[in-house]
């Protein structure tokens, strides 16, 4: 007899052999961004803000020709799927650019519909504001023998090239930044055209 463990939450976690080449595109283009706030997020005195789009409708990573990072992306999006055995098709991308600073955070949130979302780092310190996944399935934390180990936050520590696929219904965010340095990030979302 063994024990299944059903209805498992895949996510791709992996630090880039390629990040300084990635981090140079983007070093180039930062300074041209023209941050936003997003007022749908914003509780003061913690505030999501410093993003580069209102509507995320954009793929900024297209539009500024961060080609390395849309090639990386490709290709961890075939290992995803690979490991969630399904046939890549074709998809569509939307981009964006977080910048968050001293006492700004990420509510918990998802991004369905959306199939596939991810996040890349570009500028972290590791103690800036780690990622956290909620369960997916409420009922864990009311039961006494799952509440530890399944009803609980999953943390990702953000790290420089550090790139992170995850299903677009999973909720997450990000904790406080509660240093002096600010963390950028750039999150994706993947719909496939089928």
């Amino acid at each position: 007899m063994s024990i299944e463990n059903l209805y498992s939450t895949p996510i791709l976690v992996k630090v880039l052999d390629n990040y300084k080449d990635i981090n140079y595109e983007i070093g180039k283009e930062i300074d041209t961004i023209n941050w936003h706030t997003n007022g749908r997020w914003n509780s003061k005195p913690y505030q999501l803000n410093n993003i580069s789009t209102t509507d995320f409708s954009d793929d900024i990573i297209s539009s500024k020709n961060f080609f390395s990072l849309s090639s990386t992306i490709h290709e961890c999006l075939k290992e995803y799927c690979n490991g969630i055995d399904f046939e890549m098709a074709d998809y569509s991308r939307k981009s964006w650019i977080l910048k968050l600073n001293t006492g700004h955070l990420s509510h918990s949130h998802n991004h369905a519909p959306t199939d596939i979302s991810g996040v890349y780092y570009y500028k972290t310190t590791g103690n800036d504001g780690h990622l956290f996944f909620e369960s997916p399935n409420n009922y864990f934390e009311t039961s006494k023998c799952f509440r530890k180990k399944y009803g609980q936050r999953f943390l990702q520590q953000p790290e420089i090239g550090k790139i992170i696929l995850f299903p677009g219904w999973l909720r997450h965010g990000v904790f406080l930044n509660s240093t002096d340095n600010e963390r950028v990030s750039i999150s994706f979302n993947i719909n496939f055209k089928l």
